[in-house]
């Protein structure tokens, strides 16, 4: 009586590496931190200054408009959307180029996002209605939705995906969808606590200048100079963190789902 050959035992699915991930998203944040700050820093600075100025004419000029003055507040965040959506995509071309060893090549970080920008815009605001319909139906569907779409943006940068940029991250993300929350979650933690710092700070200069807060109480919607200097510093200090994650994110699941290698993924520039 002959044996039955055991069948082999199937791989296990590979992991996402959720410590690696975070490691490798903080090594290259501080080993290029001037580099990543003053991507975000530069341009927040100036819409900070420019548009506190023009608000704060708003404010001086209607007054007694509080509808004017909202509008004008509100309105003044269309700016800083449009920046965000060209920093996000520089920033994420930057990290995986930068993990390559090829250099910053701000140039072609530049160039992709604005090749990307239109179907960044439309698709971001269909993946964030989405995610603001799985909100509604408690908290975890909608976090589930956003860790879908969460390559996106390098999808669009880096394959030129277009506007199939939302399918092609439902693809990669597929299976590592709880994982990928588990790396959203401890970076939110961790930029929440240097935000609170910074804020602390803020709010400890604030409650020693007695003029600056009769000011602000008098006019809520204008603040002085050194405050938009502050978000930027902020701004700048936390939001290349959650970008180079994405970066790694898709990274990992390019040499899982694909068995490429990560330098397979500027091919698609030559």
């Amino acid at each position: 009586m002959t044996d039955t050959p055991e069948a082999a035992p199937m791989p296990g699915k590979p992991s996402l590496d959720v410590g690696n991930i975070i490691s490798s998203t903080f090594n290259l944040f501080f080993k290029h931190f001037p580099m990543f700050f003053i991507v975000v820093f530069v341009p927040y600075l100036l819409l900070e200054l420019v548009l506190n100025r023009i608000v704060s004419s708003a404010v001086s000029a209607e007054s007694n408009d509080v509808v004017g003055m909202l509008v004008a507040t509100y309105a003044s965040l269309i700016p800083f959307w449009i920046v965000f959506i060209l920093v996000q995509a520089v920033i994420v071309r930057v990290a995986i180029s930068l993990r390559l060893g090829q250099g910053a090549q701000l140039q072609a970080a530049l160039g992709a996002a604005l090749r990307g920008f239109f179907p960044i815009l439309l698709l971001g605001i269909a993946a964030g209605i989405a995610m603001g319909i799985g909100f509604l139906f408690f908290i975890l569907p909608g976090l589930y939705i956003m860790a879908m779409f969460y390559v996106m943006v390098p999808s669009i940068v880096f394959e030129n995906a277009g506007f199939g940029g939302i399918s092609r991250s439902v693809s990669l993300t597929d299976g590592y969808r709880w994982a990928i929350l588990g790396v959203v979650i401890i970076l939110g933690v961790i930029i929440w606590i240097i935000t609170a710092v910074v804020g602390a700070v803020l709010v400890g200069i604030l409650f020693t200048q007695q003029d600056t807060l009769a000011n602000m109480a008098a006019q809520p919607f204008a603040y002085p100079w050194w405050y938009g200097v502050v978000n930027a510093v902020i701004s700048a200090a936390t939001t290349p963190i959650s970008l180079i994650s994405v970066a790694m994110i898709y990274a990992r699941l390019k040499e899982i789902k694909e068995g490429g290698q990560v330098g397979d993924l500027l091919k698609v520039f030559e």
